[in-house]
């Protein structure tokens, strides 16, 4: 799985300056089959409210064919798309653990904790 992320800005005729950030996940034909075979394309991966100076509050979620088919985020505001690319690359860890899962579903996962580690933990 790889994350691409492409951020401009424009500024209008009139001067006003608008700052763009476009995100796009290309999946693996392995993660693509995974996302079929267990239906998980509309799971929302992240879910945050977030404060903005000209919107205010308000909640952005970004669900797994959002970022398939690639989703264009704008702002009038710097910070806003700054924040809005750290929830992305959130997102997409949360895509590489769910692939993770899917991978191992079928699968017994046996996990050992070694005595040793857990004895020096409590101490």
């Amino acid at each position: 799985m790889k994350l691409h992320l492409k951020k401009k800005l424009e500024t209008s005729t009139f001067g006003a300056d608008k700052f763009k950030l476009f995100a796009k996940v290309k999946c693996s034909l392995e993660e693509t089959e995974l996302i079929k075979k267990y239906r998980v394309s509309d799971m929302i991966l992240m879910k945050k409210k977030v404060d903005s100076f000209f919107s205010g509050n308000r909640e952005v979620s970004i669900v797994l064919s959002q970022l398939i088919y690639g989703l264009e985020f704008s702002s009038k505001e710097i910070m806003d798309i700054f924040n809005y690319e750290s929830q992305v690359v959130e997102a997409c860890q949360s895509l590489n653990e769910l692939i993770k899962t899917l991978r191992d579903f079928s699968q017994e996962v046996i996990i050992d904790y070694d005595e040793d580690d857990i004895d020096e933990f409590e101490k």
